[in-house]
Formats: structure tokens, sequence, C-alpha cells
């Protein structure tokens, strides 16, 4: 298995002000992974969902005790939780620390990358941890697997058919898989598209997905390949802008691995 490019740390970022929710994802989304919440109550379902490396509390008001039962779940799971002001405030400070934050600042938007790095001092290394098991991540979830062979997609329908709640689509070739995400884009959380197939491989299928919109420009997509030249065909993979490249036959723990991590 090869995933291409590192993993980023998730960043979770509360804020009642869709403004300031806005302005922060696009500051951060470089160098992170974006949830977004506009309350706490929001933020604990987001985070219950996917986890997160980091929690960024914005307080507009003086009052952080909306919030008390997202600190402690971070603070249960480790999670590292920072709260920005708009201005100096010795009684907010006081709070967000009592509540556990590892880090209180005011910092205004200003593209200098003073957020980013104060959030990479508190990040360790990207380990996500979901609060959930894999298998309820993928609940209620659909996947897209493009594999010209029955037998193979039997296999992988087999090592997914105890994940309660998941939908699975399969399409014969690239040129189906293509068709069924066009008829469908917000169906499909994720997709796996094996290099090799009749009408349109893998690689040009992937190609096209890409070039359909910027929401199928972030669509997590791997490749699926018995290839004997493994290192040409993760480089073409990854210049389709594919995620990631796993070798058949595919091991059980990777291929739920990678739909955990990366279904949307």
């Amino acid at each position: 298995m090869a995933i291409f490019g590192d993993l980023k740390s998730r960043v979770l970022i509360v804020s009642g002000d869709p403004r300031e929710l806005a302005g922060l994802k696009k500051e951060l989304m470089r160098s992170f992974e974006i949830n977004i919440a506009a309350s706490g109550s929001a933020a604990l379902a987001v985070l219950e969902a996917y986890g997160a490396d980091a929690i960024v509390i914005c307080a507009g008001e003086a009052d952080l005790s909306s919030f008390a039962g997202l600190a402690r779940e971070a603070n249960a799971g480790g999670v590292p939780v920072l709260v920005l002001a708009q201005h100096d405030d010795e009684n907010l400070e006081m709070a967000a620390f009592a509540m556990g934050a590892v880090d209180y600042a005011v910092i205004r938007r200003s593209g200098s990358g003073a957020l980013t790095k104060r959030l990479q001092l508190r990040v360790s290394a990207p380990l996500r941890m979901p609060l959930k098991p894999p298998e309820e991540r993928l609940r209620g979830k659909t996947i897209l697997i493009a594999e010209d062979v029955e037998l193979n997609r039997d296999i992988l329908a087999a090592m997914l058919a105890g994940v309660e709640g998941l939908t699975l689509d399969f399409a014969e070739d690239g040129k189906e898989a293509l068709d069924k995400y066009k008829e469908n884009a917000a169906r499909y959380s994720l997709v796996f598209l094996d290099i090799h197939m009749p009408k349109m491989d893998g690689i040009a299928a992937a190609r096209a997905i890409r070039g359909l919109s910027a929401e199928a420009a972030r669509l997590p997509i791997f490749a699926l390949s018995a290839s004997g030249s493994e290192s040409e065909s993760m480089r073409l993979c990854e210049e389709a802008g594919m995620n990631g490249y796993l070798q058949k036959p595919v091991d059980y723990d990777e291929f739920i691995r990678i739909c955990a991590d990366y279904v949307t």
C-alpha cells in the first residue's frame, strides 16, 4: 500500500460566526484537514464522527460554558484545545485554562501564518484517533468500486460485508464508474479504481473524475492493482491525482483503515 502525500492533522474549528469559520478554514486548510462547527454541541457530533488532532474554539463572548462539554471530551481523548479571542480579556483567559485549554491567544487573520505556526507547535505527529471505531465511521456512507473481475468484486464485498449501514456500488470498468459518479456525485464518499480495466482504465477514470468539479477534485480516490511494475503504476496513479495505491490481493486491515480514514 502507498499513500501519496502526508496524512494531514485534522483540526476542528468552532465558531458561531460564519465569516470567521470561512476565514479560518481558508487560512488553515493548506496545512491541515479542516472540520467546522457552529456551536459546542455541533462540534461534539463532529468530534465523535471524525475525531480531531486539535480543536480551535473562537470565543466571541466572555462565557465559555457552552463549550465545557466539548472541552471535557477533548481532554479525555488527549486532543489539545486552543481558544482564540477577539481582544485581551483576563477573565476569558482564566476560564479557557480552567476548562482545560492548552493555549489562549488573541490572533487576527492577517495572512501571517501565526495561527498555523501555533497549531503546529501544539499538534503532535499526525495520528488521527477517531472516537468511533472504523466500522462506525463508515455507517451511512457509500463507496464506489470499479473492478472488472467478478471474483475480485466478490472478495472486496465480503471484506466490507460486516460493516453495518455501509453501501457499496460496483462498476465493471472506468467508464461505468465515471457515469455513476456523474449521475449522483453527492452519493459517494470514497472511490476505488482498478488500474487495468476495459473501455476506460482506472487512471483515465481518475483524471476524468478529478476534472468534473471542485468537489470531485477533493474526492478520495484510491487505485487497486495486481500489476508487477508497482513503482511505475504508483507514479501514474499519483500523476492522475489519486490519494493512494493498494496492491492486490488487498490486505483486510489496510482496506478497512483506508476506508475509515478517508471516507468523507
